[in-house]
């Protein structure tokens, strides 16, 4: 469907992705085959999923104020808010701590140009069952904000990745919430045992 020849890259990482108004936005990290060279955010759009249009500037993610390690932003979740603004969520590490935090861009439209919020919006705490691990958010607006599933995994279980939720109301500040299904062995997130638990009991 998208060979990443086409994209003069070593090689494609998915990202975000939202369908709006008919149209598919995606958004795709390019990277190269040259150690030195910077990952690309490239923005596509299609109307079937299969036949892809290149948009007609890259769209440019600016770890740098974020102070993000080489590989830069890594978008995983978008939408549009009912003003208009378009939002980008996703992770990345700090180039001081390799510690993986999660981050917000907006713009006016998908094609950018995307404003990097400088400090990150969830990030490791050092204890709990997300201390050391926090990425992947997916968000979805809700009646009162938005509400954020993400990955994480803490210092005693770092090869144990669960699914935590945050809540907030601009977007910016984010309020940890537990996470919790009937017969599941943790109160806080969602763990290899809440795997084929009924949410609806």
């Amino acid at each position: 469907v998208l060979d990443h020849q086409r994209l003069d890259a070593a090689y494609l990482l998915p990202g975000a992705a939202i369908e709006h108004e008919g149209v598919i936005h995606l958004w795709v990290v390019a990277f190269s085959a040259e150690a030195d060279t910077a990952p690309r955010h490239v923005h596509l759009t299609s109307v079937d999923g299969r036949d892809w249009n290149e948009a007609a500037s890259e769209t440019v993610l600016d770890g740098g104020a974020l102070g993000l390690d080489e590989t830069g932003a890594i978008p995983s979740s978008a939408l549009v808010d009912r003003d208009g603004t378009w939002r980008l969520f996703g992770g990345g590490r700090l180039a001081a701590s390799d510690a993986p935090v999660i981050w917000t861009a907006t713009a006016s439209s998908a094609d950018g140009p995307w404003t990097l919020v400088d400090e990150p919006i969830l990030q490791p705490t050092g204890d709990g069952w997300d201390g050391l691990v926090t990425d992947h958010p997916t968000v979805v607006p809700t009646d009162n904000g938005y509400l954020m599933a993400y990955g994480g995994a803490g210092v005693p279980d770092r090869n144990r990745n669960r699914i935590g939720f945050a809540r907030s109301g601009d977007g910016l500040r984010w309020e940890r919430m537990p996470a919790s299904l009937p017969g599941a062995d943790d109160d806080h997130a969602l763990g290899p045992s809440a795997c084929g638990i009924d949410a609806r009991s």
